[in-house]
């Protein structure tokens, strides 16, 4: 019988009785169709162990491959935050702070009459270093270019709180200068931070 020829089988002329008989009267053919079906049982079991472990691998693999995109997301983060950390000016040291401070004032002709020690304050990201002083400045556009180059100085600098007044100044005798030599100096109180981050 070929292959072709089993559409044309209908199963209402199929003598199940006849078959089972047959099947009792042939004992090892009974066997053999018995350990063919259970061959075939253990057959598609392992199929479809077979098919469920590949799946597991699957998504075994799709999970790893997660991780290795969260550790090189993390390499990548972890890279750009050093290179931050490195960019970061270095500031100035405490020691160097008077000093810096002191040769501004020159450049603008700005007196410094006196100052408190600095000090340091830890944060959890930098160290802040504040210097007080009093200043005079001979008018208020010296004061003002005095305070901008400590701005803009490139050692983490900044001018965190000032005050400042204006007085007449005098002649060497102490009287008032005339109307003609009038001039109005500039005094000021100026709170100077500076800023070292942390770089760990």
């Amino acid at each position: 019988m070929k292959i072709s020829d089993l559409s044309k089988i209908n199963i209402k002329d199929i003598d199940l009785a006849k078959i089972q008989e047959n099947l009792l009267q042939k004992p090892d053919l009974l066997i053999q169709l018995i350990i063919t079906g259970i061959s075939f049982f253990i057959l598609i079991k392992v199929v479809a162990g077979g098919l469920l472990e590949e799946k597991k691998v699957q998504e075994k693999i799709q999970e790893l491959g997660k991780k290795v995109a969260r550790i090189k997301a993390h390499d990548d983060l972890q890279k750009e935050y050093s290179q931050f950390l490195a960019d970061l000016p270095p500031g100035l040291p405490t020691d160097d702070l008077m000093g810096r401070v002191t040769e501004l004032a020159g450049e603008h002709s700005i007196q410094i009459s006196n100052f408190s020690p600095p000090k340091e304050i830890k944060k959890k990201f930098h160290t802040l270093t504040i210097l007080s002083l009093n200043v005079t400045a001979n008018n208020y556009q010296d004061m003002v270019t005095f305070i901008r180059s400590i701005e803009e100085s490139s050692e983490n600098l900044r001018v965190d709180r000032w005050t400042s007044a204006a007085k007449a100044q005098t002649t060497n005798s102490g009287e008032a200068a005339s109307a003609e030599e009038d001039k109005e100096s500039v005094s000021a109180q100026i709170d100077i931070d500076l800023v070292k981050y942390s770089k760990e």
